[in-house]
């Protein structure tokens, strides 16, 4: 049999960032660092930016790898502050496991915050809720945010005391409310 002609290595630039608690690496195409990135298991390739992303622990090996091509390929590495905290950091949940876990606290609402949510509400307190609780509701005026910020804060009533800051025209719907 014969064998592969040997990848000859072009001048190459690889540019490692984080991305979604992933280290990015992007460069122009070139046989010998695409056949590195093809090495690691935690390999991903997004054809939409055409960036490969890797495991936060594969970072070492990854930039040993791409420098044992040569002088021809440079890496811009990350910074082991960065490094570490990522690796220290509790990476996010799966945000579907995320949104079935909101919407099963949001039915310990009492009743009549309960049956005051139209689906739309409800599902904008599900997000804010997937989101620890930090979201900005945006809806145009007479839509419900006063009744989504009181499901949301409900929901975190053991944490009170709550302050809540409006406008002087609104302070008397927020107490009816």
């Amino acid at each position: 049999q014969q064998k592969p002609p040997p990848v000859t290595v072009e001048k190459c630039h690889v540019a490692l960032t984080v991305a979604s608690w992933r280290i990015a690496a992007s460069c122009r195409y070139s046989l010998a660092v695409i056949n590195v990135f093809k090495t690691f298991a935690s390999r991903v390739y997004d054809d939409t930016t055409r960036t490969w992303n890797f495991a936060v622990s594969d970072h070492a090996e990854l930039v040993r790898q791409l420098q044992a091509l040569g002088s021809l390929v440079t890496v811009d590495v990350i910074k082991p502050e960065v490094l570490k905290a990522l690796r220290e950091a509790e990476p996010p949940k799966n945000m579907d496991a995320l949104r079935l876990e909101a919407s099963v606290v949001l039915k310990t609402l009492p009743p009549e915050i309960d049956e005051a949510l139209m689906p739309f509400q409800r599902e904008g307190c599900i997000f804010a809720l997937a989101h620890g609780g930090r979201a900005l509701i945006g809806d145009e005026m007479g839509l419900g945010k006063t009744i989504q910020a009181l499901a949301i804060a409900t929901v975190y009533r053991a944490e009170w005391p709550l302050l809540i800051i409006a406008p002087s025209s609104l302070r008397l719907v927020w107490r009816s409310e």
